[in-house]
């Protein structure tokens, strides 16, 4: 089995502020290698505890409130360890996302850029719909897949579907999952979608909406009907 290729120079910065475990847990490698890789350019080894950047309050709720970053990539970002970034939510009285909520913003984030692959990541169903994986979710299928234009969608909205909405694409194309690309629906309308002409947009919407316009006719007569003679 191949190592893997690792920057010497970078293992050196990264000495700076964390220790070689967590070096060799960052890098994807073992806690030997990053030893060897230190004694090779003669640091001697550190005994004196490590000074940790400073991370301000505005800075952290940048990252965690407005960007959604978990910890691990704060921690990735700002070059502080995990543990540190936890008890910097809890000095600056932080509110801490739920278990529900981290698994949401990180189905979110590989919706929006993950890779199209079999392992994990994002793949396609045999109907031509892109899904990513994310354990956890309302919608999640048995293996933990949901589709992308759900996410996309939960993202744009700031809330989870309802289970009676549906997600439409406006194109046609099962793939593009952009937000302009997407509608919230009704199922309902949804089935008449599909129904109808695939290939004329036009069509489409004029079929949808003479077929709107003839139930809410048929439903004020109805009321109509109901009123008593007397109140007419």
């Amino acid at each position: 089995m191949k190592k893997a290729i690792i920057n010497e120079s970078e293992v050196v910065e990264l000495y700076k502020t964390l220790r070689k475990h967590e070096i060799a847990k960052r890098l994807h490698t073992g806690k030997g290698r990053i030893a060897s890789i230190l004694e090779q350019y003669n640091i001697p080894r550190r005994r004196s505890r490590i000074t940790t950047p400073e991370l301000p309050k505005s800075k952290l709720e940048e990252l965690y409130i407005n960007q959604k970053l978990s910890g691990p990539q704060i921690a990735l970002r700002t070059g502080i360890r995990e543990n540190r970034v936890r008890y910097l939510l809890k000095v600056y009285a932080i509110p801490i996302r739920t278990q529900a909520e981290s698994i949401h913003f990180t189905c979110q984030q590989r919706a929006a850029g993950g890779y199209l692959g079999s392992r994990g990541g994002r793949t396609v169903t045999p109907e031509g719909y892109v899904r990513v994986m994310c354990k956890g979710h309302p919608r999640a299928e048995k293996h933990g897949y949901v589709l992308e234009h759900i996410l996309v969608m939960e993202k744009k909205l700031g809330r989870v579907l309802i289970p009676w909405e549906t997600v439409h694409h406006i194109d046609g194309d099962k793939t593009n999952n952009r937000e302009d690309n997407l509608e919230l629906i009704s199922r309902a309308n949804h089935t008449l979608y599909k129904r109808m002409c695939a290939h004329c947009e036009l069509r489409k919407r004029v079929r949808l909406l003479e077929w709107q316009v003839k139930e809410l006719t048929r439903a004020s007569q109805y009321r109509m009907n109901e009123v008593p003679t007397s109140e007419k």
